[in-house]
């Protein structure tokens, strides 16, 4: 990372569980009721037992106590290390602000949120992924943006472009969706709208990330799809080739953090297709063509201009390439000790 900064980890270990992995996949969004407080879900979520988890905890703080460190960065919004840092300063990465801006999504009253706002409150510093979620801390949180440093996230997927494996395909003709399917990531939207498409023209919507819910492939039933929906949960080197050989991405949130799809898409030579959203143009630019992500019309206008301007397609390409240069690990970390310098 640097050789001015020595990286100690983990203090406290805790699984990437995403607060929607424990809720059902719906849409439109509506109320979702909850038993249990959020922590209490997530605990009933975990692997590990309640001896080892107490264990981790109190290694932990024992270490934290000692405060044989210059500044800390929790990886998680627990404030179980505030009343032992003391004066030591500390700086949070903030994702997104998915759960303040879609507050209908979540139950209000999890310890969660005003444990995240006070730990983003009294961070020395804050590092946001976008300048549109800076914007975001700013007007929900009320923060000082001199405080908040936006740090771009970088591309995970470096397969050579020209690798012989990755130009083979077996799937035919097909778009791309990657991600989660949450109910803000708009997916249900997406495929009612370019079904049509999908049959008429006898393309495949591929998607990678986790097997299809009972529920989403009923839906596929419904729509006399479910033959063109394909799952695919594909390591780096498998993503890499599902990039190379796509139409194109689809990517119709209703809002993200950064969207990470879109910088792998462009590292692969991939066009991206993508809704209309603050953040999108921020990362993509005009490397994208735009969709209204609440619009049928609108999507299938864009899947179809893709689909038959291959002068417009060849461009995007071009584009892409020049745009991920603009985002790599290497600037990631350096900007991220960059920040750490400016707090001590």
């Amino acid at each position: 990372m640097s050789k001015e900064v020595e990286v100690m980890l983990p203090y406290k270990q805790s699984d990437n569980l995403h607060l929607l992995d424990i809720m059902p996949n719906i849409l439109p969004i509506t109320n979702i009721p909850q038993k249990r407080s959020f922590i209490e879900q997530i605990l009933n979520k975990a692997t590990k037992s309640k001896k080892d988890i107490n264990e981790n905890f109190n290694i932990s703080i024992n270490s934290i106590q000692k405060r044989n460190f210059d500044l800390f960065h929790p990886t998680y919004y627990d404030d179980y290390f505030l009343e032992y840092i003391q004066k030591k300063p500390y700086v949070v990465t903030v994702h997104d602000m998915i759960y303040e801006l879609y507050p209908e999504l979540f139950n209000i009253s999890d310890k969660i949120y005003k444990t995240k706002h006070n730990i983003v409150k009294n961070a020395t510093a804050v590092i946001a992924v976008s300048q549109n979620t800076k914007k975001d801390i700013i007007e929900l949180y009320g923060i000082s943006d001199k405080k908040i440093h936006v740090v771009y996230h970088g591309n995970s997927i470096e397969t050579n472009r020209e690798n012989n494996d990755i130009q083979k395909n077996n799937y035919g003709s097909y778009f791309l969706y990657v991600g989660n399917r949450y109910s803000y990531k708009n997916f249900y939207f997406l495929v009612s709208s370019i079904a049509n498409t999908l049959k008429e023209k006898n393309i495949k919507l591929i998607c990678s990330n986790n097997k299809f819910t009972p529920k989403e492939i009923e839906y596929f039933k419904f729509l006399n799809i479910e033959h063109l929906v394909l799952n695919i949960e594909a390591n780096d080197s498998t993503l890499a080739k599902l990039y190379k050989n796509a139409i194109a991405l689809l990517f119709p949130s209703l809002i993200e953090g950064f969207g990470m799809p879109l910088i792998e898409a462009f590292s692969m030579g991939c066009p991206v297709i993508c809704s209309d959203i603050p953040v999108f143009h921020e990362v993509a630019n005009n490397a994208a063509i735009y969709f209204n992500p609440k619009s049928a019309k609108s999507i299938n206008e864009v899947v179809n201009i893709i689909l038959t301007d291959k002068q417009l397609r060849s461009d995007l390409i071009q584009k892409s390439y020049q745009r991920e240069k603009l985002f790599s690990w290497n600037k990631t970390s350096k900007k991220t000790v960059d920040v750490y310098k400016s707090m001590l």
